[in-house]
């Protein structure tokens, strides 16, 4: 799914992809309707131990912790402590955030998330459509599945520092254009002079 989104947005942001566009839809489309088929039927099982029903337990066990203290949540990996009488990370982003860290630790992952999205959105395309794709794909998996994965969650910030980079690399090498273009081309000429 969260592949589909990526290839989705980038066809929207890039004209060269849209020109092979068809032969994407062709592979992306039939593997989302196979994940709507799958998840269909474990909603419909009545199997209560299935990734579906397992994940919408877990999801009201992580509210009922939260309530504990939603502020501040329950402490950092909590699930790996014998405090509470659930053992288990829970299953997206926003609830393992909520009980670990609370509201204040939500309001700081929206703003590294809506942040992420917002710089990336001020370098030039030719370096921000990859790394927006990346950083979109990754959040979508976090609502589906564990978000915090020590050696993956990493990869799509080194992708967009490395973007920064090069974007900046590129800004010190070429001559100051005349003023013109986007806020971030306007913003980087200010700092040349």
């Amino acid at each position: 799914i969260a592949c589909g989104i990526g290839l989705f947005f980038l066809m929207i942001r890039d004209p060269g992809i849209r020109g092979r566009s068809k032969a994407l839809v062709v592979a992306i489309v039939p593997i989302l309707v196979l994940a709507y088929v799958l998840v269909s039927s474990e909603f419909a099982s009545s199997n209560a131990f299935n990734s579906v029903h397992q994940r919408l337990t877990w999801l009201q066990q992580s509210l009922q912790l939260w309530h504990l203290s939603p502020w501040l949540g329950v402490g950092l990996r909590w699930w790996y402590t014998n405090r509470f009488p659930f053992a288990f990370q829970p299953p997206n982003a926003e609830a393992e955030i909520l009980t670990s860290a609370g509201i204040v630790g939500i309001v700081g992952f929206a703003v590294l998330i809506f942040g992420s999205f917002g710089i990336m959105s001020k370098v030039p395309r030719r370096y921000s459509d990859i790394v927006l794709a990346v950083l979109l794909v990754k959040f979508v998996e976090g609502q589906l599945d564990i978000f915090w994965v020590a050696p993956l969650v990493g990869i799509p910030w080194l992708i967009a520092g490395l973007s920064l980079g090069a974007a900046a690399w590129e800004r010190r090498r070429s001559p100051p254009r005349p003023v013109a273009g986007s806020a971030f081309e306007r913003h980087s000429l200010a700092l040349h002079t």
